[in-house]
C-alpha cells in the first residue's frame, strides 16, 4: 500500500525501474474516482499517462500486486510505432500538462515535483534525440523550446541518475552545433546506446 504521492514517485521514477508504470491496462480504479474524467482525445500519445495522473491527484492510496496477468500485443500501425508526426504531437504533451498542473498545486511536495520534472526531461531528451536522428528540421521549434528547458535544469539533470549525461550535454549545445554534429550522433547510436 502506497500513499498517492509515493505511488506517483514510483511511477515516474527516473533512476530506477519503476514498480509500476502509468499505463491503464494493468490498473483497477475505483469508480468514484473517475465520474467526470475521460481520456483526453486531443492527446494522441500518452493519454493514459495524463488520465492516470488525474486519477492519482484524487486518490489517497494506491495498492500494488506484483502479478503479471496481461499479454501485450505490439501492433505495427499503432501511434507508438509511427515516426514523428506533427498531427499526433509528441510524448511530451502529456508530461508538459502534468508538470504544469503539479507546479500549480499548493500542496504538491518538492520531492514529487522534482521526480515529475526529471521524468519530463528524460522523455524530452528521448524526443529531442529522435528529432535530430531522423533529421526532422521541421520539428526544430520543439527542439529549441526543449533545449531552453533543459538548459534551465542542466545541473539537476546531470546529477540525476537515469538521465543520460552525454545526451544532456549534447542537447544543451547551441542548436546550430547540434545539427552539425548529427552525423556523429548517428554513429554513436549505431555503435551503442550511450546517448
Amino acid at each position: 500500500m502506497f500513499s498517492a504521492r509515493h505511488a506517483l514517485r514510483e511511477m515516474f521514477a527516473v533512476a530506477k525501474r519503476p514498480l509500476f508504470i502509468w499505463s491503464l491496462w494493468d490498473k483497477l480504479i475505483r469508480h468514484d474516482l473517475v465520474p467526470k474524467l475521460r481520456l483526453d482525445e486531443t492527446l494522441a500519445l500518452s493519454e493514459d499517462q495524463y488520465f492516470l495522473w488525474q486519477v492519482m491527484t484524487k486518490a489517497e492510496r494506491f495498492s500494488y500486486v506484483p502479478q503479471f496477468a496481461y499479454h501485450y500485443r505490439m501492433r505495427e500501425g499503432s501511434a507508438t510505432h509511427q515516426g514523428l508526426d506533427r498531427a499526433k504531437g509528441t510524448y511530451l504533451d502529456a508530461m508538459q500538462r502534468i508538470v504544469r498542473e503539479a507546479s500549480a498545486m499548493p500542496d504538491m511536495d518538492a520531492e514529487t515535483l522534482h521526480v515529475l520534472k526529471m521524468k519530463y526531461h528524460q522523455i524530452a531528451i528521448g524526443v529531442m534525440k529522435e528529432i535530430v536522428l531522423q533529421g526532422r528540421k521541421d520539428f526544430n521549434d520543439i527542439l529549441q523550446e526543449e533545449q531552453e528547458k533543459l538548459r534551465e535544469d542542466f545541473f539537476p539533470c546531470l546529477r540525476e541518475r537515469g538521465i543520460s549525461k552525454l545526451g544532456t550535454c549534447y542537447l544543451a549545445l547551441p542548436n546550430r552545433l547540434i545539427w552539425q554534429l548529427q552525423p556523429l550522433l548517428s554513429l554513436l547510436k549505431k555503435s551503442s546506446a550511450a546517448i
